[in-house]
């Protein structure tokens, strides 16, 4: 990195991400991306995915701003029900506007919310969720610091306070 301007490497590597996150399904524009990048040509330099980039930057403000707003807490738990945007990066606002250990996002799915969680302080969520997850006739898990679940609607409330006992008993551990 000390070779290189770092705001060009963050910029382009923000025009990738943010522009394939735009781009979730759209696999034939994903190779052409890929194709771009092997002729050694910057992201920025594609057009299209440079509009995509800026998209996604503006939808995500609104999510940031939308989060802030909505947000609702526990002792430990910070979280939002059907954020207009990723789940994951509306566990991680609720997570930071809260000031909680845990935030998690949630979405109706049929007869089940699907949720992404992300923590800190090492809290092992994926070890969580793998043992609560079940006791709610859900499934979890993931990584230790961000992990998903999905939890029949009926349980979610139930989920959520042993959820909260939980990483109250992990951040005292």
């Amino acid at each position: 990195m000390e070779k290189w301007d770092k705001r060009s490497v963050y910029f382009e590597a923000g025009v990738l991400s943010q522009g394939l996150e735009a781009s979730r399904k759209m696999y034939d524009f994903k190779r052409h991306v890929v194709k771009h990048l092997s002729e050694n040509k910057l992201p920025s330099s594609l057009s299209e995915l440079l509009v995509r980039a800026l998209i996604e930057s503006v939808k995500e403000e609104e999510l940031r701003i939308w989060v802030k707003q909505n947000k609702q807490s526990m002792e430990n738990i910070g979280y939002v029900i059907e954020p207009p945007g990723s789940l994951g990066r509306a566990a991680n606002y609720v997570k930071t506007y809260t000031g909680k250990p845990v935030g998690l996002a949630a979405s109706k799915h049929k007869n089940y919310y699907v949720m992404s969680l992300r923590s800190s302080r090492n809290i092992d969520l994926n070890r969580i969720l793998r043992e609560i997850a079940p006791k709610y006739h859900g499934t979890g898990g993931g990584h230790p610091f961000a992990a998903g679940a999905r939890i029949p609607i009926n349980f979610f409330r139930d989920f959520l306070i042993t959820l909260d006992k939980v990483v109250s008993n992990s951040t005292r551990g």
